[in-house]
């Protein structure tokens, strides 16, 4: 179907983009590369490998994902046992959602490489995962089996980032319906990971390549690769059912003269596609969400980076950011009733961390308020309100 074939080539270009922004840390100058000597052999590591925490040993560690709360423990080596609660789309305010949970074995055969016992790394996994749903007033609860290749790393002490790639087979029940079907999905958690007991401490002047000490960028073009593609299909008592979300994101940033603050853009696109197949026939249904926000930031606690070393980079930092958003959509229904349901402009503040590594590597975590002002002009309604609601992203720059 044009849907699966239009998916197949989508995810293997979103491989492609998430290897090369993740396989960056190559282009870090190695020639400072130093050794650590955990046993009787010596072992080397990059600098990036070093901000990473790929030469510290680790047994357990508290998980505290955004929205989110979870542990990993060392079953053997190089196998660890995770486990972790969380609410998938980032969005407080929602009460569609509750949290997911999800519980897996993992093999981290890249710290195997290293020789290494820690949780930063690439690693294979086989979990499980669990979710409810409310649609109106239906529970919808899923359970899920499924294999997972990822990238884990540790950022400097007490950062985490874990991004991959997921494909399984669920059971959905709904209406007292159960269906069972098949997924992909590209989840991506970002916050704390917690290492308790005897720690290692960092060397401000072997992060210099990587934390840019002596280095100032003043632009960014930022590519955002957390939850980019979604594919689900599904038996329902109709047919079958497939649905597919592809949500780019790009944003720039530019940093205004010498100050610590900056103007940032950051544009989203949210596509979803839809068939049902009852029978002979076959109803389809689409719908693209473009949103522009666009904002100052103010990067408070440079200077006192600075100071401890932690680097001059204008444009890596804790900030404050306000700013004004807008939104479009458009829905084509099953049956082919197309309409705009509606404009949205919405006022929002916030608080963050962005963080840059590397030459190509950045992430950026914030969360805050915004007012939002929903008008349907086909039917002359207007909705208000005002949500908490966060956003994780972590990718490539230029």
């Amino acid at each position: 179907m044009k849907i699966l074939k239009a998916f197949s080539q989508i995810i293997g270009a979103a491989t492609l983009l998430c290897v090369f922004g993740f396989s960056a840390h190559a282009q870090v100058d190695d020639s400072i590369a130093f050794y650590n000597k955990s046993d009787t052999t010596l072992k080397y590591v990059t600098p990036l490998e070093y901000a990473f925490m790929m030469h510290e040993e680790t047994k357990f560690m508290l998980r505290v994902p955004v929205f989110g709360v979870g542990a990993e423990v060392e079953i053997l080596p190089y196998f660890t046992w995770m486990t972790q609660i969380y609410y998938p789309l980032l969005q407080l305010s929602s009460q569609s959602y509750l949290p997911e949970i999800n519980s897996e074995l993992r093999w981290y055969y890249g710290s195997r490489d290293l020789g290494v016992q820690n949780m930063s790394g690439n690693y294979l996994s086989a979990g499980v995962r669990f979710e409810e749903e409310f649609l109106s007033a239906d529970l919808i609860k899923t359970f899920g089996y499924y294999a997972k290749w990822g990238m884990q790393r540790r950022i400097l002490g007490n950062g985490l980032a874990d991004i991959g790639f997921i494909a399984g087979i669920s059971t959905r029940r709904e209406e007292g319906f159960s269906r069972i079907g098949f997924f992909i999905q590209s989840p991506v958690s970002l916050g704390l990971g917690l290492v308790f007991g005897e720690r290692t401490t960092l060397d401000r002047n072997r992060l210099c390549p990587v934390v840019k000490c002596h280095e100032v960028e003043s632009f960014l073009l930022k590519i955002n690769f957390a939850n980019l593609i979604s594919y689900n299909s599904l038996e329902t008592p109709m047919g079958p059912y497939q649905f597919l979300s592809i949500n780019p994101n790009i944003a720039i940033e530019q940093k205004i003269f010498n100050s610590p603050f900056s103007f940032n853009l950051d544009l989203r696109s949210d596509f979803y596609y839809e068939v049902q197949t009852a029978g002979s026939e076959v109803n389809s249904s689409s719908e693209n969400n473009i949103a522009l926000n666009a904002g100052l930031r103010w990067y408070y606690n440079m200077n006192r980076r600075i100071r401890l070393g932690k680097g001059g980079n204008g444009l890596s930092g804790n900030y404050f950011s306000g700013g004004l958003g807008g939104a479009y959509g458009s829905e084509d229904y099953f049956y082919s009733s197309e309409y705009s349901f509606g404009n949205r402009l919405f006022p929002f503040v916030s608080t963050g961390i962005q963080r840059t590594l590397g030459r190509r590597m950045y992430y950026d975590l914030n969360i805050g308020f915004r007012h939002t002002s929903n008008k349907i002009p086909d039917m002359d309604i207007k909705v208000t309100s005002t949500e908490v609601y966060g956003n994780a992203q972590i990718g490539i720059k230029f």
